[in-house]
């Protein structure tokens, strides 16, 4: 049996965040609404179908998974459209994408950052971390949580620029094949933390974050 080392990682929001966000040349901001499902689906699937959290979380490994993973978020009592964003390349192509919800009243979570790995290295997960904290803020949230592979490098660096900090560490199983989609409120059913054990009081309630 198979484990892969994550990190629940999380920071304080204590005043609306200030940032500037821009995109580079030729790059476009994509909105939420119930039209870009399949869209977003589509950047989780081509970016995470060979990653490690696609064994982690089988949905990520098939397009049908990431869409039933999308529509189930989208259904979440807490799911915050200004949190969600897509971002397009020449208005042609779907590159990257965030999605972001309220675990509770003023907790807010990560759940999946994607960027397609040709558009890696300019700044798009960064635009998209801080279009979404600001959502989450304005949303009511004044702590955020989410969870990262360990290996997982370039995202552990983007998440520490932003004053997260490790709180805590998981070691999640891998699982072979296509998983079911998770469902709200009790975590993520194709993976388990070392324990086995549902969140603990505080921690969110969603299933594990993905970045790549």
């Amino acid at each position: 049996m198979k484990y892969h080392k994550r990190y629940m990682m999380e920071c304080a929001l204590s005043e609306e965040p200030g940032w500037e966000v821009r995109l580079p040349p030729g790059y476009v901001w994509v909105p939420w609404s119930d039209a870009v499902v399949e869209r977003h689906a589509a950047v989780l699937y081509e970016s995470f179908r060979d990653s490690p959290d696609a064994t982690i979380l089988p949905s990520l490994g098939t397009v049908t998974g990431c869409l039933v993973l999308v529509r189930t978020l989208a259904r979440w009592r807490g799911f915050c459209p200004a949190a969600n964003w897509l971002i397009a390349y020449q208005n042609s192509q779907d590159v990257a994408c965030l999605q972001a919800a309220l675990d509770t009243r003023d907790h807010g979570v990560i759940i999946n950052l994607a960027v397609l790995s040709p558009h890696r290295g300019q700044g798009l997960g960064t635009a998209l971390l801080r279009r979404g904290l600001q959502g989450l803020y304005q949303a009511g949230a004044r702590r955020v949580y989410l969870e990262v592979t360990a290996s997982n490098q370039a995202a552990l660096n983007l998440y520490r620029r932003h004053h997260f900090r490790c709180y805590k560490t998981l070691y999640r199983e891998a699982i072979a094949g296509e998983g079911a989609a998770c469902k709200p409120g009790t975590g993520c059913s194709g993976a388990a933390d070392r324990e086995g054990a549902p969140a603990e009081a505080g921690e969110p309630s969603f299933p594990p974050a993905t970045s790549n």
